[in-house]
C-alpha cells in the first residue's frame, strides 16, 4: 500500500517512480468496505503517503513542437488534516517547466474533479511530476492520468521550386491523359 522513496509502480503504459517521501498506492479492494473509490478502475495514488508529502514522476516520449494535453482526475482523502493540495509539473529539456499548476480539493470527500491543460513539448522525452503539498497522512488522490498528442506539428514534406515542378508536372500529366482519352493526340493543353 505505501510506496517509499525509490519505489516504482508499473502500469499498463508506463513506470512511476517515488522521488520524495512516500505515497499510498491504493486499490479499492485494499480498503476496508471499499470506501476509497477510484474514478476509473480500482487503483488510486494518494499523494499524502503514510506519512509524508510524496512526489511521484514518470517520463514519456514526445515530439518537439507538438501540443499535448494532460488530463487527470483528483479527489481528497478524508483523513487529510489540511486542504489537500498537489503541484503538477510537466518538465522538458534540461528540466525546463512546460506546465505548472497547483490543484486543491475543498469539496466533499471522494468527489472527483477533472484537470485538463496543454503544453508544447521541447524534447523527445518529457517528465510528468506530482508533488504533494500536505504533510502527514492523506492528501490529493489521483486517478485516470493521461497524456494525449493533440495535433502533430505541420511539417512541410516538399517546399520551394521542387514542389512547384511536381505540381505542374502532375497537372500536365493529368491533362495529357484527358486529351488521350478524348481521342486527340495533339493540342488540348
Amino acid at each position: 500500500m505505501g510506496e517509499s522513496l525509490g519505489d516504482t509502480l508499473t502500469t499498463a503504459t508506463n513506470t512511476w517512480t517515488v522521488t520524495a517521501a512516500n505515497i499510498d498506492h491504493v486499490t479499492t479492494q485494499s480498503v476496508q468496505g471499499g470506501l476509497f473509490a477510484a474514478n476509473d478502475g480500482v487503483q488510486v495514488i494518494d499523494m499524502g503517503g503514510t506519512p509524508g508529502a510524496g512526489v511521484v514522476e514518470t517520463s514519456f516520449p514526445t515530439v518537439p513542437g507538438r501540443t499535448y494535453e494532460l488530463d487527470f482526475f483528483y479527489a481528497q482523502n478524508d483523513v487529510a488534516s489540511d486542504t489537500p493540495a498537489c503541484r503538477v509539473r510537466i518538465l522538458g529539456s534540461g528540466g525546463g517547466v512546460l506546465l505548472e499548476d497547483l490543484v486543491t480539493h475543498t469539496i466533499s470527500y471522494q468527489t472527483y474533479l477533472r484537470f485538463t491543460d496543454t503544453f508544447v513539448a521541447d524534447s523527445t522525452t518529457t517528465r510528468l511530476e506530482f508533488q504533494s503539498q500536505n504533510t502527514g497522512i492523506g492528501g490529493v488522490a489521483l486517478d485516470s492520468i493521461s497524456i494525449t498528442d493533440l495535433a502533430p506539428a505541420a511539417v512541410p514534406i516538399l517546399s520551394g521550386p521542387i514542389a512547384l515542378f511536381i505540381l505542374f508536372g502532375g497537372l500536365a500529366a493529368t491533362g495529357y491523359v484527358a486529351v488521350s482519352r478524348g481521342g486527340t493526340a495533339a493540342g488540348g493543353l
